[in-house]
C-alpha cells in the first residue's frame, strides 16, 4: 500500500435541545512518497501501532 484513506466528519450539537447537524465532512488521502517524491510501498498499521504514533 502506498497511501491511505481517512474520511471526518464534523458535527455541532446544540446542547440544550441535544439537535445534531453535520457541518463537514471530508476525505483525506495521504501519499507515501520517498526521497525522490517516488510512491513507497508501506505495510499497514494494526491498532496497536496506530496507537504508539498518536
Amino acid at each position: 500500500m502506498t497511501f491511505d484513506e481517512i474520511e471526518l466528519e464534523l458535527w455541532l450539537e446544540t446542547l440544550l435541545s441535544g439537535e445534531r447537524r453535520l457541518m463537514a465532512k471530508g476525505l483525506f488521502v495521504m501519499i507515501v512518497v520517498d526521497e525522490n517524491q517516488s510512491p513507497f510501498l508501506i505495510s499497514p498499521m494494526n491498532s496497536t501501532q496506530a496507537h504508539h504514533i498518536c
